[in-house]
């Protein structure tokens, strides 16, 4: 459906007025409002003359092979990765809308005991996952077979659950079954393991899982690996650990971390499963488990491992359109960037282009939108100001457009207090009238956003005149005096590659610096009155 509207869109714009644009759009969205709610019935297999796959099926089959399926996961509808068990999958959309991972290396169950599962899915639409296992092993997903939605859904999201292992299950391997679907957040999740349906949005991915019914232990137990789905993260970002050991009912699991790898303590308390989610870490991190068989008191402390905890400017929330088959961004200028793409991504990422721009300094903007450019259309511009890996912070939305067609233009000036060194730039488009997203993180409907590098950086010569700054001696042996004629707010120190390695925070018309702490060269230093002027001048270390 979005596929054939967006083809019809194609062909009526150049024919049609913004009014009819908006006419356009408005029916779009009613579509798909009214495509997510309505409700399909058991016998009902079109939609507006389109095949649909049916909310009820015969699940039983009296062959022993699994139903053939096939949905569609080229518009985002699809699975990025899967983790459970020890089974941790990083994955693209697979032909028709179906991968098979049954060969690669099986998650381990144990039988009584529950595990958690993580699902990451694309940002096509509102997608709900659901999941079976085959425990009778008869090549059918029976209805009692069916696990359940997993998380609550969502738009490029990881949704988590727990999935409950029958004790009663015989010791085997068994086929797992993942489906996302674009529900849509008004409907259900899925209940049918066999979708056949190249026209529906979404996909299946295949696995195999290893139960074992669980036995008493005796000795110590034995710990074959240990691992994280992810590692490296950012903050605020979960994981989860797992272990695989010999499987016994007896056995208690019970997680440790360490900063240093040497000082441990617990993660909560001892459980009945190996596996334990870690909702978040704020420094690199080593992990082990200690297993302990409850009738002989022994226990194995495995080795460690080690989660990464990424730096700020790693972790910029992903942002993007669901649709730009309307408007989209055709060039950015801004300072040394002239930046063209013909792309109809919703993301761009454009990070190898750098931008120079000067702490203080002002700098023109021109952002040109394509020919279907929208009359409630808007450009929004942050960048991250204190490089601290989120556009979120005050003041660092430095441009905000009208609301109108294209281009559009303005100036940013860097703020004085902006950190010194390359930092993200995000730039987005978007349709403030119709499925709009004013915020630096997300999709709207129609649009673009792009990202790119802003190199800061300071004066290179004295500019001290202006502001009837004295600064003195220059060249310079130990110490440098800043005499100015209000009061100075701070003073900082910036070495040739532009890295602060100095600030002094003042309420005084004099500062001095202690040169003699650095070593010969050249240096920056920016004086920031209290009026807000900031001044750099090129400082020579002999």
């Amino acid at each position: 459906m979005k596929r054939n509207l967006l083809r019809f869109a194609f062909l009526t714009i150049p024919l049609i007025g913004y009014g009819q644009i908006a006419q356009l759009k408005q029916e779009a969205e009613a579509l798909k409002v009214k495509f997510s709610n309505r409700k399909i019935k058991a016998n009902d297999t079109t939609l507006n003359g389109r095949k649909v796959s049916t909310t009820a099926s015969d699940s039983k089959s009296s062959l022993a092979t699994y139903c053939t399926v096939s949905l569609d996961c080229t518009d985002g509808d699809v699975i990025t990765n899967v983790t459970f068990a020890g089974i941790n999958n990083n994955s693209a959309c697979g032909t028709n809308g179906y991968s098979d991972y049954t060969t690669t290396t099986p998650g381990q169950l144990l039988g009584g005991q529950t595990y958690p599962i993580s699902v990451t899915v694309g940002d096509g639409w509102y997608e709900r996952v659901s999941a079976w296992i085959d425990y009778n092993n008869d090549g059918t997903f029976d209805s009692s077979e069916y696990l359940g939605e997993i998380g609550n859904g969502g738009t490029g999201v990881t949704v988590t659950d727990d999935i409950s292992i029958p004790a009663n299950v015989d010791t085997g391997n068994y086929r797992l079954r993942i489906q996302v679907l674009a529900a849509g957040s008004n409907n259900p999740a899925s209940t049918d393991p066999c979708t056949d349906d190249p026209e529906t949005y979404g996909e299946y991915e295949d696995y195999t899982v290893t139960i074992t019914k669980p036995t008493a232990c005796t000795g110590a137990p034995t710990i074959e690996s240990v691992s994280s789905s992810l590692s490296s993260i950012c903050t605020g970002q979960s994981f989860v650990l797992s272990a695989t050991a010999t499987p016994s009912s007896a056995y208690s699991y019970q997680w440790q971390s360490s900063t240093d790898n040497n000082t441990w303590s617990n993660l909560g308390s001892a459980q009945g499963t190996p596996s334990y989610t870690v909702t978040s870490q704020t420094v690199s991190t080593y992990y082990r488990i200690i297993v302990t068989c409850s009738e002989t008191s022994q226990s194995t402390t495995s080795n460690a491992i080690t989660v990464t905890q990424n730096a700020p400017t790693q972790c910029y929330c992903s942002a993007g359109a669901t649709s730009t088959g309307f408007e989209k961004i055709s060039n950015v200028t801004f300072s040394n960037i002239n930046q063209s793409s013909t792309s109809t991504a919703g993301y761009e990422d454009f990070t190898s282009v750098v931008g120079n721009a000067t702490a203080g300094s002002s700098y023109p903007l021109t952002v040109t939108g394509n020919s279907s450019s929208y009359y409630n259309d808007q450009v929004i511009v942050w960048v991250d100001l204190n490089q601290d890996g989120d556009f979120n912070d005050a003041g660092e939305q430095l441009y905000t457009s009208a609301v109108k067609t294209t281009p559009w233009t303005g100036t940013i000036t860097i703020p004085s207090t902006a950190s010194i060194g390359t930092t993200r730039m995000r730039v987005r488009l978007h349709d403030s009238a119709f499925g709009a997203n004013s915020t630096s993180c997300g999709t709207s409907t129609y649009g673009q956003v792009e990202d790119y590098t802003l190199n800061i950086g300071v004066l290179a010569v004295s500019e001290t005149a202006k502001n009837n700054i004295k600064s003195y001696p220059n060249p310079v042996k130990d110490i440098f005096n800043i005499e100015a004629p209000g009061k100075i707010k701070s003073v900082k120190v910036y070495d040739v590659a532009g890295k602060q390695i100095l600030t002094k925070d003042l309420n005084d018309m004099k500062s001095q610096i202690n040169f003699s702490r650095f070593g010969a060269g050249v240096y920056v230093v920016t004086t920031l009155l209290e009026d807000g002027t900031s001044t750099s001048t090129k400082v020579i270390k002999k």
